[in-house]
């Protein structure tokens, strides 16, 4: 029979007071999805006073076979299946995992009941643009883990389909698709790796991954296309310099590169655009007990545009 091992649901209101400069350069909805408040790229009509509800967890299919989920309900993202895939453990130090999976891109601390922010600064966790292309996606992963001393070493690449069952449609880098004119996305491949250690002793442990991929908008559109490739880099690393407090730090570089092509039959390359995201945050999380913790963060987002023809 199916069992229950993991269940998780939590329930909130959250209550926004947003008081922004009555000014061109802030009230435009392109300004505003820019500052990744929570009021921007919103799936949901925004509400300063709105309802979420999340639930995780897994069931247990056989001895070595699980099921495991993640989901999501709120006005940023909608509603929002983030995770669910079979998970089959080959062997004590490696195994197989299908479904909708994680590209483990990010420390986003969206499900953790531990975790100290109400709404975390980073905006490749909150801003639904950005973290559209670094979540999660419709995959195969294979992954090995093995101890080695007293450190443990893990190491997972994958290869993931956004497009497949309609999952993520509209995900195109951090552009904008054009849907409400025609333009769609037709190519959406990606493919990646991440290696992470720990050491089991002190707790400190450090994460490399890598996310590519290559995307194009359709061709029919009346005003040409868009070819895209690009690299995500995400380093992380954390330590414990006292008993109960964490200091971490992270770096995300997201580069894309865009060609612009013109309309049929010619499709003659009209402009070539460099887009560069970076992401810098260090943070203190002190864990007083079970039902309490504290955190301190210092986060530096960037966006860089550079059009080269």
């Amino acid at each position: 029979d199916m069992t229950a091992s993991h269940f998780q649901f939590q329930i909130g209101v959250d209550a926004w007071y947003l008081d922004l400069p009555a000014t061109s350069r802030t009230t435009t909805k392109t300004a505003i999805n820019n500052l990744s408040l929570a009021n921007s790229s919103t799936v949901w009509s925004y509400k300063s006073t709105s309802p979420w509800i999340k639930v995780n967890g897994d069931y247990r299919l056989s001895s070595n076979v699980f099921l495991k989920y993640k989901f999501r309900a709120q006005q940023s993202v909608g509603l929002k299946l983030d995770d669910l895939h079979i998970d089959w453990e080959v062997s004590p130090k490696s195994g197989v995992r299908a479904g909708v999976v994680d590209y483990k891109m990010s420390l986003c601390r969206t499900y953790e009941f531990d975790s100290p922010w109400v709404r975390e600064n980073d905006p490749f966790c909150v801003s639904r643009k950005t973290n559209m292309a670094t979540w999660s996606a419709p995959g195969v992963q294979a992954y090995l883990n093995f101890n080695n001393d007293d450190y443990q070493i893990q190491a997972i690449a994958g290869v993931y389909r956004p497009l497949a069952f309609n999952y993520s449609p509209t995900e195109f880098s951090n552009v904008i698709v054009d849907s409400d004119q025609g333009q769609t996305v037709a190519v959406n491949n990606r493919l990646g790796w991440s290696v992470s250690g720990t050491d089991l002793l002190s707790g400190a442990d450090i994460r490399l991954s890598w996310l590519g991929g290559k995307q194009e908008t359709n061709k029919e559109y009346f005003d040409g296309y868009r070819h895209q490739t690009n690299g995500f880099w995400y380093l992380s690393a954390g330590f414990y310099p006292v008993e109960k407090l964490q200091l971490r730090g992270y770096l995300i570089r997201n580069k894309t590169y865009q060609r612009t092509f013109d309309i049929a039959p010619s499709f003659t390359p009209a402009i070539d655009t460099n887009m560069l995201t970076t992401s810098r945050v260090v943070e203190g999380i002190y864990t007083l007990n079970s039902a309490n913790t504290f955190g301190a963060a210092l986060s530096r987002y960037h966006a860089d545009w550079d059009v080269l023809g």
